[in-house]
């Protein structure tokens, strides 16, 4: 349930005589309602800006309502499974196994690996970050993979 928000400023015209008089009534920071006359230039800006901040307000509720809407519906559509625990230990040795590879490689070779394949950067970008060409960085990335497959090989149970 949404909570109506009680209007802290009012813009008022009030015809006395055939004469056309404007106001502002506002609560100040004391709780006390004030109203004071104000030109028809000043009335007509002062409630403007009340309608801007008033959309603004909607605007930013509507989207409020939508992100928990789609969060909501999201979360009903996506079953995630938790991963079973023989998984996650898996994932845990082969990740320090992967680390531990990598460790043996060259400064570059290391640098280059990851770039390609945990930064997911194209050859061409490598090549740019490290001021080489593209062939050297393809070199380097093929032979850090050999290495590691080696590497992963021998560290398997027979």
């Amino acid at each position: 349930m949404k909570k109506k928000e009680k209007e802290t400023c009012l813009v008022l015209a009030c015809e006395v005589d055939g004469e056309v008089f404007h106001k502002v009534s506002f609560t100040d920071s004391t709780s006390t309602t004030r109203t004071v006359a104000v030109s028809e230039e000043l009335a007509l800006a002062v409630n403007g800006f009340i309608k801007k901040e008033r959309n603004q307000q909607r605007w930013i509720e509507r989207r409020i309502e939508q992100r928990q809407l789609s969060e909501e519906e999201l979360h009903h559509r996506v079953r995630i499974k938790p991963t079973p625990l023989e998984d996650i230990i898996i994932l845990n040795f082969t990740l320090a196994a992967l680390e531990d590879a990598l460790s043996q490689l060259s400064n570059s070779e290391r640098r280059r690996f990851k770039l390609r394949h945990y930064h997911r950067l194209k050859l061409r970008e490598i090549s740019e970050l490290e001021k080489c060409s593209i062939a050297s960085v393809s070199e380097s990335i093929k032979r850090a993979e050999k290495k590691i497959r080696k590497l992963l090989r021998d560290d398997e149970p027979p």
